[in-house]
């Protein structure tokens, strides 16, 4: 089972839930086992993770909380410094490495708290050395929009050395992260909370999806819009809502679209997002993300897991293609697949003849291609060559004789709710290298040899739903109409 249809079954299951969070979205029947696990799912986050993290930390010693003007401004402050740029969450805090799991590792943001009073020699020594004390702690903390920032404080009384006790804390940052990593349906995620956030918005956009109107025929067009939001909570924490930051001046599809979120948003119910945990000792209650939506569908990120792009030394590129002796300006889209290189070469017109990849660790060959096309390159050099689609009208009107053994085979690929689809692969049965490619109509055309009598399709990575194929139609010499399935 892929990541995407776990987060199918995942949605379809939490919209479901006779829950206070399924409810509030969307009603919807589904297979009772699902139902009610995520309804205890809900139930145990709520008292797991918000109850802990909410009010057996936060009350006592994260007070304030960071406001929606200043994460505002800390964006366009901050939204664009590089990596390499970025301090250490880690600097001017002592840093605690548990010497069971070394992999973990905490900023001491509060120490001592309170010490025992100091009367003997021994004592005095201890109170120095923070022996007796109150420790308060961000683990695996990170660095976000300027502030430094964890979704797991942990609060640990020491008594002469040893841990005595420590206060119920959360794991998870909100409900999403929380049900996109369980024992049930799990997306392979990682026991670090940033890695979580990463998973949860992956099942916020899914969710959403099934929910959303925004991409049917009214009014919709294909072009991509990105833009990103605050999500914050209003109404003294009861709900939340989202605020756009860029565009600044955003045209009327890519409005249209952040309304469309912003409703979905207004409905999740309260206690969905935990707070974040700042080094300052403030709660920080809003998210950063960078949303895409395009004709596949919607993909949500936390600025969490976002890395402005390098700027790259003039001369220098990522990664070098060559087609034919020709350098691209360009990065062809999905070229790192053979999927993507059937619609690139198809587009064109040719065939991929030959293929070779030369990686960083290949110096001398590596240099040699630099040194002959006059650019530095960090990656890999990707070098092919092609021939003339023999399958082609253009190809076959150049060469009359093959009408003899082949026949013209056209139609029209639709998806799963009858509309055209584009990019599709459309080849003979078995045959990939005998391929087409759909247009923004859904319409293809070639030539095959008249030995084959079906014809497969496929599309990868349509929204939510993996990839689409069809297996068995058969190939007629009037139009054919292709349906997609899963």
């Amino acid at each position: 089972m892929n990541n995407n249809a776990k987060l199918i079954a995942m949605s379809l299951a939490l919209l479901s839930a006779s829950t206070v969070f399924g409810q509030k979205i969307l009603r919807m029947e589904d297979d009772p086992l699902l139902l009610n696990y995520f309804g205890n799912q809900w139930a145990e986050y709520e008292k797991k993770e918000i109850d802990n993290n909410l009010f057996k930390v936060s009350n006592h010693y994260f007070r304030d909380t960071v406001s929606v003007e200043e994460m505002k401004e800390a964006f366009y402050k901050y939204k664009d410094v590089k990596k390499d740029d970025r301090p250490s969450p880690y600097d001017g805090f002592e840093v605690f490495v548990p010497s069971l799991n070394r992999s973990d590792k905490y900023a001491v943001i509060s120490s001592p708290l309170e010490t025992r009073p100091a009367k003997s020699k021994k004592q005095k020594k201890e109170v120095k050395e923070n022996k007796n004390r109150e420790v308060l702690m961000l683990r695996k903390p990170r660095w976000y929009m300027g502030f430094v920032v964890s979704a797991d404080a942990r609060l640990r009384v020491y008594d002469d050395g040893k841990m005595t006790s420590e206060a119920p804390h959360a794991d998870y940052p909100d409900f999403f992260s929380y049900a996109s990593y369980n024992p049930f349906i799990q997306l392979d995620g990682s026991h670090n909370w940033a890695e979580k956030i990463n998973y949860g918005t992956k099942l916020m956009a899914a969710f959403h999806g099934l929910t959303s109107t925004s991409n049917s025929d009214s009014g919709y067009d294909s072009k991509e819009r990105v833009f990103s939001v605050l999500l914050y909570t209003k109404d003294a924490g009861t709900s939340y809502t989202l605020e756009l930051l860029e565009p600044q001046i955003a045209d009327p599809k890519t409005r249209m679209l952040f309304r469309d979120l912003k409703r979905f948003v207004e409905r999740i119910p309260s206690k969905t997002y935990a707070p974040l945990f700042t080094a300052d000792k403030r709660l920080m209650t809003g998210r950063y993300y960078r949303v895409t939506a395009n004709k596949q569908g919607w993909q949500i990120k936390d600025y969490m897991n976002i890395t402005p792009p390098e700027v790259l030394e003039p001369g220098t590129v990522n990664n070098l293609f060559i087609i034919n002796g020709q350098v691209l300006d360009k990065e062809p889209d999905n070229f790192s697949s053979s999927y993507g290189w059937a619609v690139y070469f198809s587009k064109h017109q040719q065939s991929m003849r030959t293929l070779k990849w030369v990686y960083p660790y290949q110096v001398e060959e590596k240099q040699t291609y630099e040194e002959k096309y006059g650019v530095k390159v960090k990656g890999t050099i990707t070098d092919c060559t092609t021939v003339p689609d023999t399958l082609c009208d253009a190809y076959i009107e150049q060469h009359p004789e093959l009408k003899q053994t082949y026949r013209h085979v056209e139609g029209v690929v639709l998806d799963l709710d009858g509309k055209p689809l584009y990019e599709a692969i459309v080849h003979a049965k078995g045959q990939r290298s005998k391929c087409t490619v759909t247009d923004s109509t859904g319409h293809f055309s070639f030539w095959l040899p008249r030995t084959y009598t079906m014809l497969e399709a496929y599309y990868e990575e349509y929204g939510l739903m993996g990839t689409l194929k069809n297996t068995d139609t058969t190939i007629t010499d009037s139009s054919i109409t292709i349906q997609m399935r899963k």
